[in-house]
């Protein structure tokens, strides 16, 4: 996945009741429980793990508290 110019490694992940209209790849939301990406079909996933280059693997609240994410 790629975030902010940085390929990101996706270690733990989940499906999520919201639906939307962004594009998929977009982010729907950033916080506490995780990232949440739009999908194809108005659906969306919540990333909960992941790791950045050079970094250790995290929970993605964790990254966002040194990475803000702004949602579009």
């Amino acid at each position: 996945m790629e975030l902010g110019g940085e390929t990101l490694k996706v270690f733990a992940a989940r499906h999520t009741a919201t639906a939307t209209d962004k594009a998929p790849g977009s982010v729907v939301s950033a916080g506490k429980d995780g990232l949440e990406i739009a999908c194809g079909g108005g659906k969306s996933v919540l990333i909960t793990e992941l790791q950045a280059p050079g970094r250790k693997r995290m929970s993605a609240a964790a990254y966002l508290v040194g990475h803000p994410v702004s949602i579009a």
